[in-house]
C-alpha cells in the first residue's frame, strides 16, 4: 500500500531504504512486484542503524503499533502509522 507509491510515484522524492518482516519470502515478493532491491532485514534496530531512514512507516499488526513508533521516535526518526492512534 505504501511501498507502490513511494517506487513508481515519487522517486524524485523518496526512496525505499529498506524493509522490515518477519517473513523473508513476503519481503522478496515485494522486492519483486515492486522491481527494486532495496534492503530487507528481519532485526528492526539493524535495519535503522544500517538505513537510517528519515521517515518509517510502521503497518505491523495493531497490538505492535506502539512498541516500533516508539522505537523508531526514540531512534529519531518521523514516524507513519497506517492506522490512527
Amino acid at each position: 500500500m505504501f511501498a507502490m507509491p513511494i517506487v513508481r510515484k515519487y522517486p524524485q522524492v523518496a526512496d525505499l531504504v529498506g524493509i522490515c518482516d518477519t517473513n523473508t519470502g513476503r519481503m522478496a515478493y515485494l522486492n519483486r512486484i515492486l522491481g527494486c532491491n532495496a534492503p530487507a532485514f528481519t532485526d528492526f534496530d539493524e535495519m535503522l542503524r544500517k538505513t537510517r531512514p528519515d521517515t518509517v512507516i510502521i503497518a505491523t499488526p495493531d497490538a505492535l503499533h506502539h512498541e516500533f513508533i516508539v522505537r523508531t521516535l526514540e531512534a529519531g526518526c518521523d514516524a507513519v502509522s497506517e492506522k490512527p492512534m
